[in-house]
Order: structure tokens, then C-alpha cells, then sequence
């Protein structure tokens, strides 16, 4: 049987909130087992980073379009413009 592909696309990573708890735990599951998994989620910056069979794609969220959710959080109604280059991404990895 062959690895899951996984694409995740949690609302938060950074944060300190149970849905970053709960997004580092399934990280930290498929690195360990070697599953490819790509993440995808709103950030400071737009990057792509790469750790062994983890890929992360971080969007950045606009200080113009986003506003806060809760102190850690932000929500940013404009983070669609980003579609194309996730797209993209989920296409390459998946």
C-alpha cells in the first residue's frame, strides 16, 4: 500500500490555538511515517518551505483585508487572491 498524499488547509498555524495544536500533531505524524504532506495556510509572509516529506505553502495574509479574530488569529478576507498559487501547488505536490 502506498503513502497518503495529504493537502491540509487548517485556518491557522502559528497561533496558539487548538487547531495549530491539532495541525503540528498531523505534521508530526506524516514526517514521522515519511507521508508527503502539503499545508497550506494564512501568514506574515508568502513562502514556501520544504522539510523532508513536509511541504508548507504560507500565504500572506493583507494588513488592508484582514482583521483580527481572537488575539492570535487573523482572518483575512481577501487570502482567495492567493487561489492560483495554491492551486499550483497542491497540482506539483499531489
Amino acid at each position: 500500500m502506498s503513502a497518503p498524499r495529504i493537502a491540509f488547509f487548517p485556518d491557522s498555524d502559528y497561533d496558539a490555538n487548538g487547531v495549530a495544536r491539532t495541525a503540528t500533531a498531523l505534521e508530526t505524524y506524516a514526517a514521522a511515517h515519511g507521508w508527503p504532506m502539503l499545508i497550506v495556510h494564512g501568514g506574515p509572509t508568502t513562502r514556501v518551505t520544504e522539510a523532508g516529506s513536509i511541504v508548507r505553502l504560507e500565504l500572506r495574509r493583507s494588513p488592508a483585508t484582514s482583521f483580527p479574530l481572537e488575539h492570535d488569529l487573523r482572518f483575512d478576507v481577501a487570502l482567495w487572491r492567493h487561489i492560483g498559487r495554491a492551486a499550483d501547488r497542491c497540482q506539483r505536490e499531489l
